[in-house]
């Protein structure tokens, strides 16, 4: 509750001011008393103080008519009583019901009687003698109860009369804003002078009042401070006294409610120690219930009376406020004066709901804590918003300059800024600790609203708009329909949104969300979601199949897609590659369409086992492997062999991959004519043995068509220069790589 206390303050000042309550005469009043001003922000400042206490008068109004009310009912509830039959209906039920226990108790003990059982004779004389005056009684108890009842209202209505003199009268000085009332409510306004806090014409006259708080009229003290100081009170006392006067209304109307019950159920109380058992327990419940009840009412009314009358009575006036001010007046030391007379005018509107709460009236704990908890929040609000505030940003100045982080700048700020950023001014939050809140907070609402941007520009739009994109791309020139122009503008939004979002925001994703959108995901997000603990493995399976759908699609169909397959492989990122999974990767056509990098990423990740890398590996150079077979097979002369390329070209083996699939293979792959020139580099690196190096060279020059590089190649015989020119592309990048090389592959001369 008390977190959401500066949200409902403000937006009932909001309310109040602009006239939703009918408060009316609000802004006009608060432009005159803009004329008093000096300065612009003092003007501002007062027209936000006006705001603030005229809301607050509000409540106050609205709270007394409740009061008003209540009590009016409750000290005439004899004239209540006989506009409703039902009560004395309902009192007959329960004097029937309990006259026929009475008869059932006679006729019990008759029997135990007769039968010798059960006391004998002078017990049997006892329960008759108790019955017969039970069954008198319940007859008046109605009667007994109203004039319990009665009694209590004369002795109220004795103080109230104290209180209101005049209460079909009219109490000028009660009105608030042109809204005038008499009674309870306006007396407290009247005796306490509740109103002059924002409005100098509520005074009595021969008081003394200097405007509004904040005039500069006197050079006493700040008209800040004055205007501060006659707004944070002023506001304490306004809102102590609206909840004081709702729960007195309501504790009358539960007040009316019991004694009706009571009437009501008034056989009970005089029938219970006859009837014995819970009975007799219930009657005890009752009498209690009728007195605290009955004594509630005048003791409360007394307290309020002797409260009011030494608040302002001339002499309590004179010793605590001796300038008769009102809270609007607070220059220099009166100022304390001012403030001791509020705090005594608070404890006078507590000490009713002490009482309420002695006399066991329901609902008393629970207005009790209303009161305590609004004299604890408002001031530890204004302490945050203030002090705390200001010791929040000089903290955060402090601690990123040298001095701030000296050893006697730490001990400084931690008496001083640090404290006060800290400082919970009797509340159960500091100022830091709310900004941190707010922080999250607005961190928690964001992410709420990216989620429904997502939300708004996925499934079925995010559909439509690849249609759209897809009839642009094919046509630049076409024109999106209206339609067409919302659908791709919210799934790009969707899109940007989610590509803004971190990795741990995605984690607290529902996996419903994750999975529409799995394939716009990007790999931190990815490594979020297989990291996380609060998704399932299950859910976890369901994203990378939403994520992999375009691709498992491809492998599906009959007879699979190598193109679509292709495709999709081709946008894999190295994240997707670890995800892939086995049963995926595995797969020939799969194992095909990688590129070098993202066989690497597949070979090297920790995701698949050792035996699983091998696998790979032999998968993804298995069709070259084939093919060499088969070209061997058929008896194939030597020499380059497009068929060969082809496979080469197709399964895109780099570099790295070619220099590592076996020296009989490198041999066999050079005869062919067919060993790429670019691999060279690397399969000098990984081929160390002279050996090895000479059968891979002379595979290359039995694969070679120009004889004289066959005999550079095998002899060292040097080429003219115009002889390399007559060689082919191929052919001279073989031979410069082995004429500039001579670290290369050469032969062990």
């Amino acid at each position: 509750m008390k977190k959401y206390l500066p949200h409902i303050f403000i937006v009932a000042l909001i309310l109040g001011w602009t006239g939703v309550f009918g408060v009316h005469e609000a802004h006009a009043q608060a432009l005159a008393i803009l004329k008093f001003a000096d300065s612009p922000i003092e003007s501002i400042a007062q027209f936000m103080g006006n705001m603030v206490l005229q809301a607050m008068s509000f409540f106050i109004y609205i709270s007394g008519l409740l009061l008003d009310y209540s009590l009016n009912w409750t000290l005439n509830i004899a004239s209540l009583v006989e506009k409703i039959p039902a009560i004395e209906t309902g009192w007959k039920v329960f004097r029937d019901l309990c006259t026929m226990f009475f008869i059932f108790i006679l006729l019990y003990t008759a029997i135990t009687t007769i039968l010798g059982v059960g006391g004998g004779k002078e017990n049997a004389k006892k329960v008759l003698m108790t019955v017969v005056i039970a069954g008198l009684l319940i007859n008046f108890s109605l009667f007994f109860t109203k004039l319990v009842i009665d009694a209590s209202n004369v002795v109220s209505l004795g103080f109230y009369k104290a209180l209101v003199p005049n209460p079909d009268g009219d109490l000028s000085t009660s009105k608030v804003f042109g809204l005038k009332r008499t009674g309870l409510s306006a007396i407290f306004m009247d005796s306490l002078y509740i109103q002059t806090t924002y409005d100098p014409s509520g005074l009595k006259p021969g008081l003394k009042n200097d405007k509004l708080a904040g005039s500069a009229s006197s050079a006493e003290a700040p008209p800040f401070v004055r205007l501060l100081i006659n707004t944070i009170m002023g506001s304490i006392v306004m809102l102590i006294a609206s909840i004081v006067f709702l729960a007195a209304a309501f504790f009358f109307m539960v007040r009316i409610v019991m004694l009706l019950l009571l009437m009501v159920t008034s056989p009970i109380a005089f029938a219970g120690e006859a009837l014995g058992g819970k009975a007799a327990s219930q009657a005890k419940k009752w009498w209690e219930t009728l007195i605290n009840q009955c004594l509630f009412m005048p003791v409360y009314l007394a307290v309020t009376y002797v409260g009011i009358k030494i608040v302002a009575s001339p002499g309590f006036q004179a010793a605590v406020n001796p300038g008769n001010g009102s809270i609007s007046a607070l220059t220099g030391g009166g100022s304390i004066a001012v403030i001791f007379n509020y705090c005594v005018i608070i404890i006078f509107l507590m000490a009713s709901l002490i009482i309420a709460k002695e006399f066991g009236v329901m609902g008393a704990d629970t207005f009790k804590g209303w009161a305590d908890t609004v004299l604890k929040a408002v001031p530890s609000w204004t302490g945050r918003k203030t002090l705390g505030y200001a010791g929040n940003k000089a903290e955060k100045y402090l601690e990123n300059t040298t001095a701030g982080n000296s050893r006697i700048g730490r001990s400084l700020r931690e008496i001083s800024t640090g404290a006060l950023a800290g400082s919970k001014f009797g509340g159960s939050i500091s100022y830091k600790d709310q900004a941190k809140e707010d922080k999250e907070i607005d961190a928690k609402r964001r992410q709420i609203g990216d989620v429904e941007t997502i939300r708004r520009g996925s499934g079925a739009v995010a559909d439509r708009a690849q249609v759209a994109r897809d009839k642009k791309k094919t046509n630049p020139a076409y024109v999106y329909t209206a339609a067409e122009k919302a659908d791709v503008d919210a799934a790009n939004t969707a899109e940007t949104t989610l590509n803004k979002m971190s990795g741990s925001e995605i984690a607290e994703q529902t996996p419903a969300m994750l999975t529409q959108n799995a394939a716009k995901l990007n790999d931190t997000h990815m490594k979020a979601i297989i990291k996380s603990d609060k998704i399932t493995d299950a859910d976890k399976e369901k994203i990378l199949a939403a994520r992999f759908k375009e691709l498992d699609d491809a492998r599906r169909a009959d007879p699979p897609d190598p193109a679509k397959i292709k495709e999709a492989v081709k946008k894999l990122s190295k994240t997707d590659i670890e995800n892939l999974g086995y049963d995926r990767l595995r797969d020939p056509s799969v194992i095909a369409a990688l590129s070098s990098s993202q066989m690497k990423s597949a070979s090297e990740s920790e995701n698949y086992s050792k035996t699983q890398q091998n696998e790979f590996k032999a998968l993804k150079i298995k069709p070259l492997l084939d093919e060499l077979t088969a070209q061997e097979a058929s008896g194939v002369p030597f020499g380059p062999n497009p068929s060969v390329k082809n496979i080469l070209t197709r399964i895109g083996l780099g570099s790295e991959e070619i220099a590592n699939i076996g020296t009989d293979n490198l041999v066999r792959l050079a005869k062919f004519g067919s060993l790429p020139t670019s691999a060279l580099p690397k399969i000098s690196e990984s081929v160390s043995t002279t050996t090895d190096r000479r059968r891979i060279k002379e595979g290359i020059a039995e694969g070679c068509n120009d004889i004289l590089l066959h005999d550079y190649l095998i002899n060292d015989t040097p080429l003219t220069t115009t002889r390399v020119s007559g060689l082919s592309s191929e052919e001279r990048s073989i031979y410069k790589f082995f004429s500039e090389n001579p670290i290369g592959l050469i032969f062990d001369k």
